[in-house]
């Protein structure tokens, strides 16, 4: 279509740009800005014009497919559904899911870094505030999480640690394979590496001790992938200094990976009223579900009333009962704390492979960028890694940020290039 303010230089898809440089920024650190600026973005897409052109441009993308196809999973399987309200609204907010198409449909190859560079800034910044709790020091005017321990502004520190870590693959990359940085972005970019290696063994997260590990070495494969013995040893120093300055810097890691190591007893001997007693117990009990609806599962938000049907009847320890289910939380978001679970128990395997679909995709994505391919080939391990003991959609702040990242790295040619698309 044609609007007179395009005829006078206006360029609504410029401006879309810019709000996603905004809008990378505030993500990881305020859901309700990052809202707002959604909102403009998506007016300045309509604004764009031809938007016909552009959706036949993207559409055709094969993570595009992926995403698409998660969630109308959700939606075809609101038939049946015995909890149709928790349904709708676990469908209403998993739209996010779809924000992979506007981004597409406008995003410009050369504002990708300058996003990126919105999105590392921010998580910066939430270091610097996640220090400062550490440390006790009171910053005015900043409104922070409270809901765990040195965690600024995500919901839970698995979210968090879970974004830090794909960070650090970034830094890292960026230290070891760009050779434009200069002297001074090298130094920013060690300390910033070092500090975030740091900020992750204060926060409570005993997936993010892991994910640590998981990013260096993935990033170090990705770079050294013809040479095993030097990625395995330059991987091993790095990932044993970080764990031993943590062990000897920090008491809150010490006291997890204690509990960590006294749950895994308890379990062994039947005992489930832990946290990780808890998760294993919602794949006991989910597990007996699954077996009984393994094609296509028990529909979408019916998971959680099913499996809770199947702790209450069958576990015959009232302190079982009573530490699994007080981990169960109620209404639309209330999870088995597994994605993978989270995602069988609803949809089946035909769900399952779905689900997996995404990353599968994402692996085999043809993207000549090296930026561009190290974070998708780092994410999918670490959403991968995340899913088991922890949810990724549910909780936006992960699930937004995973969505933007990845759709920072296709490769859709121009609107009206010649070419739609690029041939898979």
């Amino acid at each position: 279509m044609t609007l007179a303010f395009q005829q006078k230089n206006f360029d609504p898809s410029l401006y879309a740009n810019y709000l996603l440089i905004a809008y990378a920024f505030f993500l990881p650190i305020s859901h309700k800005i990052a809202s707002i600026v959604m909102l403009f973005f998506a007016l300045f897409v309509l604004l764009s014009g031809n938007l016909k052109e552009r959706f036949k441009n993207i559409i055709n993308d094969k993570i595009i497919i992926a995403f698409i196809l998660f969630y109308l999973l959700h939606f075809i399987w609101l038939i049946g559904s015995e909890h149709l309200h928790f349904a709708l609204l676990k469908l209403k907010e998993f739209k996010y899911l779809l924000y992979l198409i506007p981004i597409a449909m406008v995003l410009k190859k050369e504002f990708v870094p300058k996003i990126l560079t919105g999105f590392i800034s921010a998580m910066f910044f939430s270091e610097l505030v996640s220090y400062s709790m550490y440390f006790g020091i009171t910053i005015p005017l900043i409104p922070l999480n409270t809901n765990a321990t040195n965690v600024p502004f995500m919901e839970w520190y698995t979210q968090y640690s879970a974004i830090l870590s794909i960070t650090l693959g970034i830094l890292l990359y960026q230290l070891l394979t760009n050779k434009d940085l200069n002297f001074y972005f090298k130094i920013l970019y060690t300390g910033f590496f070092i500090s975030a290696s740091l900020n992750i063994f204060i926060i409570a997260s005993r997936i993010g001790y892991s994910l640590y590990a998981l990013s260096i070495l993935t990033v170090l494969l990705i770079i050294y992938k013809q040479q095993l013995l030097k990625v395995l040893l330059v991987g091993f120093f790095i990932i044993i200094s970080g764990y031993i300055t943590a062990y000897l810097s920090s008491n809150l890691f010490k006291s997890r990976v204690s509990e960590a190591i006294s749950d895994i007893k308890m379990i062994s001997e039947g005992k489930l009223a832990t946290s990780l007693g808890a998760r294993a117990g919602f794949h006991i009990y989910s597990y007996k579900v699954i077996k009984h609806h393994l094609l296509f599962g028990v529909g979408t938000a019916d998971h959680i009333a099913v499996v809770s049907q199947a702790i209450c009847s069958q576990e015959t320890d009232p302190q079982n009962v009573e530490g699994i289910m007080c981990n169960i939380k109620s209404g639309h978001n209330a999870s088995l704390h597994s994605e993978y679970l989270d995602t069988i128990v609803q949809f089946g395997i035909v769900g399952l492979l779905i689900f997996l679909n995404i990353f599968y995709q994402i692996y085999r994505y043809e993207q000549s960028n090296g930026l561009l391919r190290m974070i998708q080939l780092v994410t999918i391990p670490i959403i991968l890694f995340v899913s088991i003991g922890s949810i990724i959609f549910i909780h936006a702040d992960i699930g937004k940020i995973f969505v933007l990242l990845i759709a920072l790295t296709l490769s859709i040619k121009p609107h009206d290039s010649t070419s739609a698309q690029r041939s898979r």
